[in-house]
């Protein structure tokens, strides 16, 4: 009874702040375009909200988005100071928006040295080259890149979110915190440095170097036989898991 009473109060309190804001539930068409959107000169992105964004990595920049046709104008793409920003307008709360399929974005990159994800975004990949690449992701988005090459690659976690690397890089560091989950363990790194605190866990495969450090109950497992500097601080693990 008390449980019944929270949920319709919580119900409640949501219905008076979207009221309250001006906010409105907007429900897709069920006409599903594809629209083109202008966008040059960026080697960052910063994706926020959600939807389903592939990257396609070639000899030119472009951007397509595909859903109802009466919610591309709540759908802002700019491109200021080399980043280009997908996200939704601010006048509509994006939980509010309710496509009738997935919103896709298909983005072609000539260079990229910085993603970014917040919300419950996707980013997927099939093949992905980079010099230096940073990861940045936070909420509950997830990034999957099925066959990255990089020199140094970055990635900073938190929130519940997910990332799965495969590839090879000469260098990984990774700071990871909350309930995140890093999984890299088809990702061929010489070194890699990885800072773990909360309760999340990541997975790597390294050949020369590991750098460890855990806090409160995280778990890092590795790949390979590298030399291991290992610290950890209250419930924290440190795992090999064998060779490759």
């Amino acid at each position: 009874m008390h449980a019944r009473i929270a949920t319709l109060f919580s119900a409640l309190l949501v219905a008076l702040l979207v009221a309250s804001c001006g906010f409105q539930i907007v429900n897709g068409s069920g006409t599903v375009v594809t629209e083109e959107r202008s966008v040059d000169d960026f080697t960052r992105v910063d994706f926020s909200g959600f939807g389903e964004l592939t990257l396609v990595q070639g000899d030119h920049e472009a951007l397509t988005i595909e859903t109802d046709d009466n919610l591309l104008p709540y759908i802002e793409t700019t491109v200021s100071g080399g980043t280009l920003t997908i996200g939704f307008a601010k006048r509509v709360w994006f939980p509010l928006l309710r496509p009738t399929h997935s919103i896709h974005y298909q983005l072609t990159v000539k260079t990229l040295n910085h993603l970014e994800l917040s919300g419950a975004g996707t980013v997927t990949a099939a093949l992905l080259q980079a010099d230096n690449l940073t990861l940045v992701e936070s909420g509950a988005a997830a990034i999957n890149l099925a066959d990255l090459t990089a020199n140094a690659l970055t990635v900073d976690m938190s929130g519940t979110g997910r990332v799965d690397l495969a590839g090879a890089v000469t260098s990984q560091t990774v700071e990871l915190s909350g309930l995140g989950s890093y999984d890299a363990g088809d990702l061929a790194s010489q070194t890699a440095q990885i800072h773990l605190s909360g309760v999340g866990a990541a997975t790597v495969w390294v050949r020369e170097q590991l750098d460890a450090d855990t806090s409160g109950a995280g778990t890092i497992r590795y790949y390979g036989s590298p030399q291991v500097n290992a610290s950890s601080s209250g419930l924290g693990t440190v795992q090999r898991l064998g060779n490759k």
